[in-house]
């Protein structure tokens, strides 16, 4: 659930150091999230978080044959339930709304289903008046500032 910083951050190893930026995507989970599983989640939706920052068109790196996802494939197999995802279960589901209202660790889930839809739609994706009422935008801008 706080994957994005990753993948921005280190948006310029893709797609040609994709081995270290694979690491450093898993690495990113370990501290409260080390299951396989989970590991293998965050180098998956790492890599389409990269794509997206890289503006390659979401249809392309979401779909199951996408290149860098077939060699991430060889660097580390996914987990089963990852790949079942990879290979396009996630299509069969609606966004953000949905999956907070799934329950459970709801703010996770949105976490995770936000990251991805605000890599592909962007800032403008997400209506003005919701923008408006931010809490501290200014501590915000100077965060994301920092993974540039």
């Amino acid at each position: 659930m706080r994957l994005a910083p990753v993948p921005i951050r280190y948006a310029g190893l893709f797609p040609d150091r994709l081995e270290e930026l694979a690491r450093y995507l898993a690495e990113s989970s370990l501290p409260t999230h080390a299951s396989p599983q989970c590991l293998s989640a965050c180098a998956y939706l790492g890599l389409v978080l990269c794509g997206l920052i890289h503006g390659i068109d979401r249809e392309e790196v979401l779909a199951p044959d996408w290149e860098p996802l077939v060699r991430l494939r060889t660097i580390q197999p996914l987990h089963p339930e990852v790949e079942e995802v990879a290979a396009g279960s996630f299509r069969r589901r609606e966004a953000v709304l949905r999956a907070v209202n799934l329950g459970d660790d709801a703010d996770t889930t949105g976490a995770v289903c936000g990251q991805l839809a605000g890599a592909c739609w962007g800032e403008t994706g997400i209506p003005e008046e919701w923008r408006e009422k931010l809490a501290r935008p200014a501590m915000i801008e100077h965060a994301l500032g920092g993974l540039l």
